[in-house]
């Protein structure tokens, strides 16, 4: 009647139960982070290109003044002092395969990966020796771009947040 048994290798049901909520409590956890992980990954891969943009700018900056003169273009950039001031804009695709001028390059209703997905704002150096004169060689801009690009009639604060990345380019007549 009172034989003693020997336990077998195999866990208990306690040890068991803390076992799985263990890994159920991770798993959650893991899950809860994978949206934010997703969304910073998304944002680095839309600053990555919208560094990439540099060339595509400078190429349509050359194009413009090719066709125009750079005078008339520097006349279309705003000076970095008059924020208020209207400025030449621009609009690129995701990928960087087109950038159009704004609004132009913005189709309302777009999807995110369509054309026009940053804007490209651009402003004058106004002080030495990199401010622009006329007949002067070469024109200094200082290039911001953001992103989701607004669509023409776009109300303010109707877009997701984005993001923005600033540096200079310079155009040679």
């Amino acid at each position: 009647m009172g034989e003693f048994r020997e336990q077998s290798g195999g866990f208990s049901l306690l040890e068991t139960v803390i076992a799985v909520g263990l890994f159920a409590g991770t798993v959650t956890v893991l899950l809860g982070l994978l949206p934010g992980l997703i969304r910073n990954a998304a944002d680095a891969s839309d600053a990555v290109a919208a560094q990439g943009l540099a060339d595509g700018i400078r190429v349509e900056l050359e194009r413009l003044v090719a066709s125009q003169g750079l005078d008339a273009v520097a006349a279309q950039v705003a000076p970095d002092n008059l924020r208020s001031q209207p400025t030449l804009r621009l609009a690129a695709a995701r990928d960087g395969s087109r950038i159009r001028p704004w609004p132009e390059g913005v189709e309302a209703g777009r999807a995110p990966g369509d054309a026009g997905y940053f804007l490209i704002e651009l402003r004058r150096y106004t002080s030495p020796p990199l401010a622009f004169e006329p007949g002067a060689p070469v024109l200094a801009v200082r290039v911001r771009l953001t992103w989701p690009c607004p669509a023409p009639g776009t109300a303010p604060g109707t877009l997701p947040p984005g993001g923005d990345v600033g540096f200079a380019l310079a155009v040679v007549r």
